[in-house]
């Protein structure tokens, strides 16, 4: 997988899938799912911080442009709160160089939406 993590004895890591589209959400959920992980899902980055303050993770995936909070400034909360959790962002935006070099140090990894379960294991 793209992050070192921890990994349970069955190989299963827990996920926090942030994204505001809930059919995304949805999809995600079954693809890591079927892959044997646990998943949370939250709407925003409000909602992702709430959430962690409860449940620790092993990987963020983030989406960037939500309402509310978008994903920058929720890995900036993550960088400062929650420094050992290792993130990724999932976008739609059409091409990497949008994404300035400060934005892109926040997360690990870096996928375009639509996302494929191989793309994560990468």
């Amino acid at each position: 997988m793209f992050l070192t993590i921890k990994e349970t004895e069955d190989n299963s890591i827990s996920i926090l899938v942030v994204d505001d589209e809930p059919v995304y959400r949805k999809v995600m959920k079954r693809l890591l799912i079927k892959e044997g992980h646990r998943v949370t899902l939250a709407e925003d980055g409000i909602d992702g911080l709430r959430i962690l303050k409860n449940k620790e993770f092993d990987i963020v995936l983030t989406d960037i442009n939500m309402p509310n909070m978008n994903g920058w400034d929720f890995l900036r909360n993550i960088e400062e709160l929650y420094p050992d959790i290792p993130a990724a962002i999932i976008t739609g935006l059409s091409g990497q160089e949008k994404i300035h070099s400060e934005e892109r140090s926040m997360a690990k990894r870096i996928l375009k939406k639509p996302i494929s379960f191989s793309e994560i294991r990468k």
